[in-house]
């Protein structure tokens, strides 16, 4: 008889953290599994610590060559016998009952094809990451960022077979976020509003160029963009980038503003005839960015917020505020 749930857990040299990795999907109460540990290759000895447990739901996979996180992952998806694919990484610890509480889930809910959890951070950073609960504000919030903590996923393997999802394995990074951006046509989300799993942090990850990251993100972005039948020049991406990832330097103050105001509303037309997204959802968002703009903008624009209301729509009362009251303090010091 085939498990109820197949963990997949990618290694590449994951010594140092792997024993308590993989204790913690051993020590789960929900027993009804296999353990598909795919070593990608690794140089140090995260295989001969595979091979020192002797639990005969682990079954160990050794790829000759390393072919990648990716890849990888596609590979432990085309085996799984599990009815659910719960995912793991090599240095997390999920805790004691996280696929007890993501399958009495699952099985409450069987509209749902992907449930992911909170997480909470541990390390180099501490603090809880709370996702969005419904599908409408996983969707819309994916148009920003990755709705789900990957390692905490559960998700039905039949629909994803159904549809033929699987990882790129050309992205080198944010797979996942890709892959859910193509799921999202076909599949139904949620995240569980509780801390299953502890994301473990480290000076490597804080350290590693995001380069990749962004080109990863360029490219869901703009497969996005065009799935919202929006066409777009080369300046408008750049803004949208600019926004997004908040990385702003803004030098004409009053340019941004007509552009990345035209820009929103661009998106938000073109969503009403598509209705991807949630609109409350998605204006919310931008009026988040605006504000994260404005905070890095210079400060000359700060009295026009007053002055031109209908200038900026995207931001509330509340942020022209806050504003006006850091613009003065300033001055008063100044004086």
């Amino acid at each position: 008889m085939n498990p109820k749930i197949s963990v997949l857990m990618p290694v590449y040299n994951g010594a140092k953290y792997l024993k308590e990795a993989i204790d913690s999907i051993l020590a789960q109460s929900f027993k009804d599994f296999e353990f598909l540990i795919i070593n990608d290759a690794s140089t140090d000895n995260s295989a001969e610590i595979i091979k020192s447990y002797s639990d005969n739901r682990i079954n160990f996979l050794n790829n000759e060559k390393n072919i990648g996180l990716a890849a990888s992952l596609n590979k432990g998806l085309d085996i799984a016998k599990g009815e659910y694919i719960a995912r793991m990484d090599q240095d997390d610890i999920s805790l004691p009952q996280r696929l007890q509480k993501q399958i009495e889930f699952m099985n409450k809910n069987p509209e749902i094809d992907i449930c992911g959890s909170w997480i909470k951070f541990f390390g180099e950073m501490n603090f809880v990451a709370k996702y969005a609960q419904s599908h409408k504000q996983i969707v819309s919030n994916m148009f920003t960022s990755s709705p789900f903590a990957h390692p905490s996923v559960i998700i039905k393997k039949e629909r994803f077979d159904q549809h033929n999802l699987r990882y790129n394995p050309d992205l080198k990074t944010a797979e996942d976020y890709e892959l859910w951006t193509r799921a999202s046509k076909y599949l139904k989300f949620a995240n569980i509003q509780e801390v299953l799993l502890n994301y473990r942090t480290s000076p490597s990850q804080m350290t590693k160029s995001t380069s990749a990251l962004d080109e990863a993100n360029k490219i869901i972005w703009k497969t996005q963009l065009k799935n919202l039948g929006v066409n777009f020049s080369d300046k408008e991406l750049d803004i949208h980038w600019l926004l997004l990832t908040e990385k702003y330097q803004i030098t004409d103050t009053k340019e941004f503003i007509i552009n990345s105001s035209n820009w929103f509303d661009k998106i938000i037309f073109a969503n009403k005839e598509k209705q991807i997204y949630d609109t409350k959802t998605l204006i919310n968002l931008f009026k988040h960015k605006w504000y994260v703009a404005f905070k890095n903008s210079p400060e000359c624009c700060i009295i026009e917020l007053f002055i031109n209301q209908n200038k900026y729509k995207y931001l509330n009362f509340k942020n022209k505020f806050g504003f006006l009251y850091r613009f003065l303090k300033k001055q008063i010091r100044k004086k």
